[in-house]
């Protein structure tokens, strides 16, 4: 299972796919992100859940919860935004998490809420940003009425930010460990452990191959450097070891694997 973590600097970020097959691999990230399909349907995985959404269906994730999309000939509206654009909610939202993250056949008013703030924001002008920050506070408000939350620890998302950011920017060292990382961020390895298998339903080395092998494809898909020299850069001090994670997570032989990515 590939887990990456995405770094979304903006306070808003809006996407718009029309008719598009995709896959989205399983995410963390710090912001809200809520899609809204038009057209089409997708399967998802969510905070453990899985299921599908069909046209007229609303996710909702929160920050540090983890998901994964697979859309087949789709139309969605995508929106994503820090929890501080929401001041009056911020604090709940960082205390809580959608016990379904899922409302199927949603309202229209919700819709137009999450159409409105993507158009708002499209057209990138002062008035723009400001009008789709305002839609996007009607919106958490619309959510919050008819949604059922459930607790969502503040000292235990700011423990995995800190985690996922030192394990993202150090994965390719081949020593990494929870030792090494629990010192880093100044936590016991044991509460790293907890935290890693509690909000990301994986472990330490599961997380730390899947960053690696997520790496890993993107070199063999884009560059032209030697199979070895990838596995070196990632973090693999045995080629074997890259071979045999790399078949088990792809399905495929790295070489395999990168003639795929040519064809």
């Amino acid at each position: 299972m590939i887990y990456s973590f995405e770094h979304r600097p903006e306070s808003i970020a809006t996407s718009h796919p029309r008719c598009r097959t995709a896959e989205y691999p399983l995410l963390i990230h710090k912001q809200i992100e809520i899609i809204y399909v038009i057209k089409g349907s997708a399967t998802y995985v969510i905070d453990g859940k899985e299921g599908t959404l069909s046209a007229g269906d609303v996710s909702v994730v929160f920050p540090y919860v983890s998901h994964s999309y697979s859309f087949v000939e789709s139309e969605y509206v995508m929106l994503f935004f820090q929890p501080e654009i929401c001041a009056e909610y911020e604090q709940y939202i960082k205390e809580s998490k959608p016990e379904e993250p899922i409302l199927h056949g949603c309202n229209e008013k919700l819709c137009e809420l999450v159409w409105s703030a993507f158009e708002a924001h499209k057209s990138q002008t002062e008035l723009g940003i400001k009008l789709s920050k305002s839609y996007i506070n009607a919106l958490m408000g619309e959510l919050l009425s008819v949604l059922s939350f459930g607790k969502h620890s503040v000292e235990d998302q700011n423990t995995l930010n800190k985690l996922l950011i030192y394990c993202t920017e150090n994965f390719r060292q081949s020593d990494i460990s929870v030792t090494t990382l629990s010192r880093e961020i100044g936590i016991s390895p044991k509460y790293c452990s907890h935290i890693i298998n509690s909000l990301m339903n994986t472990n330490f080395r599961q997380y730390i191959n899947s960053l690696r092998m997520f790496e890993a494809a993107r070199l063999l898909a884009n560059t032209s450097q030697p199979i070895t020299n990838i596995a070196l850069d990632v973090g693999y001090d045995n080629q074997s070891t890259f071979n045999r994670i790399f078949l088990e997570t792809y399905g495929m032989t790295p070489k395999e694997y990168r003639l795929s990515k040519r064809k």
